[in-house]
Parts: structure tokens; sequence; C-alpha cells
């Protein structure tokens, strides 16, 4: 489904409006200028970072500076000591030492403790068991090998 906005042409910097497909953002409709044209100026292909003022001139530096999607939080405005408990996050997670793992290892432990009582549980069952069977039949005769 194709659905039609207007918005400012981000290819090429016209402060005109321009229809552009919501689906391809990187084709103007209204005048057909697309990336691979060699057809702006050098601002053309500029973003300005509103928060930090940086240009980006490729597309390469503004998916590095603004990230992959609109929702991404720029470069600049990523907080040091933020950015530093994502990567104590993700190196605990690689070690497999987060509160998740640590938490399937102790269900995982818990499992198998309880699972070799019941075991244990049942074979003491079977000897008791057996010995019961024997006491009661203790008077009967033996069966006789058919050798």
């Amino acid at each position: 489904m194709e659905v039609e906005t207007v918005i400012l042409c981000p290819v090429c910097g016209s402060e005109d409006e321009h229809k552009a497909r919501a689906d391809s953002w990187l084709k103007c409709e209204t005048c057909g200028c697309t990336w691979d044209e060699d057809c702006r100026d050098d601002d053309a292909l500029a973003w300005r970072c509103y928060h930090c003022g940086e240009v980006c001139r490729t597309h390469e530096q503004a998916h590095a500076h603004f990230g992959a999607t609109q929702d991404s939080e720029p470069a600049c405005k990523i907080d040091a000591a933020a950015f530093r408990a994502m990567e104590e996050t993700v190196r605990r997670y690689r070690e497999e030492y987060s509160e998740l793992h640590r938490e399937i290892h102790r269900l995982n432990a818990a499992y198998a403790v309880k699972l070799r009582q019941e075991e244990e549980a049942g074979y003491a069952r079977g000897l008791a068991d057996g010995r019961a069977y024997n006491e009661r039949n203790e008077g009967l005769p033996k069966a006789v090998p058919l050798d």
C-alpha cells in the first residue's frame, strides 16, 4: 500500500514541499532526483545535527551519527555513563554472568537436585517393596530351575 505524505525533500535539499513516497524517501517524485544522481551541490548531501551542529556529508557518516532509524538516539546525545553501562550489560551477557543467566543456572541446579532425590526415593521404595515381598513369601517353596 502506497501512502503519500507531504515532506521537505530529503534528497535534493529543496525548501519547497515535495511529494515523496513514504516507503521510498530516497527518490523525490517532484523533481525526480535520487541519491545516485550527481545533480546536486555538496550542501544538498549534507545532514546537519540539530543537537551538536555536526555536518555529515555521506550516508555512512549520517548513519553513524544519527542511527539506523528515526527513533535512534543521535551519537551526540548518548550519555557516556549510560554507554558504559550498556557496554557492561553486553559484556555480562557475553560471559553469561547476568541476573538472567544466574537464575537459569540456579533453576537447572535445583531441578537436578530434585530429580536425583526423586530417583533415589524411587529406588529406596523399590528396595523396600522387594524386602517386603521376600518377607511375605519366606515360607513358600523356591522356584526350581528348569535346567
